[in-house]
């Protein structure tokens, strides 16, 4: 089984200049893990997950550690929120994104999935225009639909 057999064609992306604001409000009420980032050709130049947008909000475990020594309470953190609304996607996306290609065996890319830690994949052709996202869910419920037939 293929990549390309199991993989979600024409998933949502957003591009460079998408706001945080924007992407927040995508990746929760869409109830997306990741969003691909493309350019204006759809080429893949970086992927925003859910612990990237939430990283934005609260402070590093050492600002945390100085607010708590300082008895200082989060309000802050909502002041941080007006402050990064309006940040550009660009400036906190990862661009060393793992996929796949559409032509990788299934459980090639759910190998790659278990490896790094992360719920999907883009699926790329091989000049990087994005083609899909492939998840484990996908995956299996091609693998178990399968067996029992």
């Amino acid at each position: 089984m293929k990549v390309w057999q199991v993989m979600q064609k024409n998933p949502l992306v957003i591009t460079p200049d998408t706001n945080f604001s924007q992407a927040w409000d995508l990746l929760f009420q869409k109830h997306k893990h990741s969003l691909p980032v493309v350019d204006k050709k759809n080429k893949l130049v970086g992927i925003v997950a859910i612990e990237d947008v939430v990283k934005q909000l609260y402070p590093s475990y050492s600002d945390t550690l100085e607010e708590f020594l300082q008895e200082s309470t989060f309000d802050d953190l909502e002041d941080k929120i007006d402050d990064i609304k309006y940040k550009k996607v660009e400036k906190f996306m990862n661009k060393l994104v793992v996929c796949t290609f559409k032509d990788d065996p299934a459980l090639k890319a759910l190998s790659k999935m278990v490896v790094k830690r992360v719920r999907q994949l883009p699926v790329i052709d091989y000049d990087e225009t994005l083609l899909g996202i492939v998840s484990k869910r996908d995956i299996f419920d091609k693998l178990f639909r399968s067996k029992k037939s």
